[in-house]
């Protein structure tokens, strides 16, 4: 069976951030590399800005149902 459209869009979201977040992490590191110190510092810091304003609530959300899952495992379909 299909996911639901919602599932669909959020792993289409995820899946989009997840490559700007390493294309960006990206661009820091070579900076980086190239010897430029402050647009290192100003990407990581807008990177972790980032994280914490869009990523952080959901990220805990989905540690906190797997954990659930470890411990409530779903009842098997006969």
């Amino acid at each position: 069976m299909a996911n639901p459209p919602h599932r669909a869009a959020d792993t289409l979201f995820a899946l989009f951030h997840l490559a700007m977040i390493v294309v960006v992490a990206g661009y820091a590191v070579l900076s980086l590399v190239r010897g430029n110190t402050w647009r290192f510092l100003v990407v990581a810091a807008c990177l972790a800005i980032y994280y914490f304003l869009v990523l952080d609530v959901p990220v805990r959300r989905e540690i906190a149902r797997r954990r659930n899952l470890g411990r409530n495992p779903p009842a098997v379909r006969s």
